[in-house]
């Protein structure tokens, strides 16, 4: 009896994956086109006439050069020179070493 439960719990699965599986359907090949069938077709690809030499390269990027600022401001806090609508980097470096000094302060100690 035992001999043949096994029988059936090792054909069970085998059984119920014959009744659900799909038939076999043909699909397309999905097959890319080879550089020779391109250029069977008359396709061309984008290639440059000849060569552009450093001279023409550089005139064509000649005006992208750096450009002066002329948003510049002195800060009313200390006087340097700084961005407009920008922080002051001294200002800054000044806030953030007291910020981190606080940080670093033992916690019962008295904060300036």
């Amino acid at each position: 009896m035992a001999l043949a439960l096994a029988r059936q719990a090792v054909a069970g699965p085998s059984v119920l994956r014959a009744a659900f599986t799909l038939p076999a359907v043909a699909l397309p090949s999905l097959r890319l086109p080879s550089l020779n069938d391109i250029l069977e077709w008359g396709i061309t690809l984008a290639v440059p006439k000849s060569k552009i030499s450093h001279s023409r390269k550089s005139m064509r990027s000649a005006h992208k050069g750096i450009k002066n600022k002329t948003n510049l401001n002195h800060c009313p806090a200390c006087g340097s020179v700084k961005l407009s609508h920008n922080l002051c980097a001294n200002c800054f470096s000044q806030i953030s070493r007291r910020w981190k000094k606080e940080a670093r302060a033992p916690v019962g100690e008295p904060r300036e």
